[in-house]
């Protein structure tokens, strides 16, 4: 790495080993297969022209005051981080909109009850876990740091199970099926791993 790129890592311990410090860092392995937006265009005729930035938001700004909240959506895809799902959400509600969704898969999740989209373990207190139970996810895609995370408490000792499809997560995982029985058996301690 040259001096410079050095320069933009940042250490926070607390939240992962080695922080990127800038967006252009972060999402540096998507520019392998796709083209990420970095100039915004605009159609005009049979192609694109560039715009500037305040021209987009302008734009927007025009289009979203000629419609009423209740006529918008918010839709979200599957990798879009917890930070831009607040703001959009914001946004939408202060424009009048409650037309929300982010569950790609259909799953129901009541927003009303906090414990259901919060952990209550620091990333950074995943290495002292006997064991880490993943239900239905697939951290390496969805959470890389906490992915990251779980590599370095396997690494450690601690076990790794999964409940949900079958996903290379890059360490040992045991994988206990997938089937919603699997979870009663466990809170009803008939599981091998209650």
């Amino acid at each position: 790495l040259s001096p410079v790129c050095l320069g933009s890592l940042r250490r926070a311990a607390s939240i992962n080993a080695e922080y990127m410090g800038n967006d252009k860092s972060r999402f540096a392995y998507d520019g392998l297969k796709r083209q990420r937006l970095d100039k915004p265009m605009v159609k005009k005729g049979d192609g694109y022209e560039p715009i500037t930035w305040p021209e987009v938001f302008d734009i927007l700004k025009s289009v979203m005051l000629r419609v009423r909240g209740s006529e918008m959506k918010a839709i979200a895809g599957d990798l879009v981080d917890v930070e831009g799902l607040v703001a959009l959400k914001d946004l939408m509600n202060r424009l009048g909109c409650s037309n929300l969704e982010s569950r790609q898969d259909s799953s129901v999740l009541s927003p009303g009850l906090r414990s259901n989209y919060i952990s209550n373990t620091g990333l950074n207190s995943l290495e002292e876990a006997d064991l880490v139970l993943l239900v239905g996810t697939n951290p390496r895609m969805e959470a890389p740091l906490l992915n990251a995370r779980l590599r370095r408490a396997s690494i450690q000792g601690t076990k790794v199970a999964s409940i949900g499809p079958l996903a290379d997560l890059t360490y040992q995982v045991q994988h206990l099926g997938d089937s919603n029985e699997i979870l009663l058996q466990i809170a009803e301690g008939r599981h091998t791993r209650a």
